[in-house]
């Protein structure tokens, strides 16, 4: 949630802005009725599918970082009022990311938020402020480590093959279809990436994945940005 509500300072409107942070806080709140999870072999979902007992996937994460930051592009689309939804939903993620590549309007934005999302975090029992202390300090640690060169490959590779993939998909106006080849080849390129990612001891692949682009946007003073937002947050807590 913390990430969702800071990555919402690109409205302009308060309180179109306090009424995305609190609709996603809410969801993060509850959950879906699911534990915070970033693995597999311990996701409740993922339990009903074998395959996923054999290997890493982006699907066995739920409350995680990025899978927070999916639901906030999703809730922009949907709070958009505007007769060309796909346009301006990707319009306002250029704005935001653009806005957010630089280290001092991400600090400038989490001092902002951060009353309001304390308020709302320590509503909260106290299982889900112990899961959320916990994953923050999950955070901090993929954010602290060093990324070995051949990870780091791995990950360009995945990059490259999502965009493949998405370059030959096709919508219809009510779900995406995939090219077959390049899904398969995204899929084991994504289980590539996540199985080094845990061999070289990073706890959650999706947020090393988020880390990576954040550093090819704004260098290691971004992702140092969102490590201090992270240790002072869980400080906060």
């Amino acid at each position: 949630m913390l990430i969702l509500l800071l990555t919402s300072a690109f409205s302009t409107a308060p309180t179109r802005e306090e009424q995305l942070a609190e609709h996603v806080a809410d969801a993060f709140m509850t959950g879906h009725g699911l534990p915070l999870n970033i693995g597999c072999d311990t996701d409740p979902v993922a339990a009903q599918i074998p395959e996923f007992k054999e290997r890493w996937s982006p699907l066995c994460s739920h409350g995680t970082l990025t899978e927070t930051s999916n639901m906030l592009v999703y809730n922009v689309y949907m709070l958009e009022d505007n007769p060309n939804a796909d346009g301006a939903d990707y319009a306002m993620r250029e704005k935001e990311r653009k806005f957010l590549s630089n280290p001092a309007n991400v600090r400038a934005t989490y001092r902002k938020l951060k009353p309001f999302v304390l308020g709302s975090m320590l509503l909260a029992d106290r299982q889900k402020l112990v899961e959320i202390r916990t994953y923050l300090g999950l955070l901090i640690q993929d954010f602290t480590m060093t990324v070995p060169p051949e990870l780091r490959k791995l990950w360009l590779a995945e990059a490259a093959a999502d965009k493949a993939m998405m370059a030959s998909s096709t919508f219809d106006g009510a779900m995406m279809h995939w090219n077959d080849a390049d899904h398969a080849a995204y899929t084991a390129a994504n289980a590539a990436f996540g199985t080094a990612a845990h061999a070289a001891w990073f706890t959650d692949p999706l947020a090393l994945q988020w880390r990576l682009r954040r550093e090819q946007e704004g260098g290691q003073a971004l992702v140092d940005a969102y490590r201090e937002i992270f240790t002072d947050f869980a400080k906060s807590i």
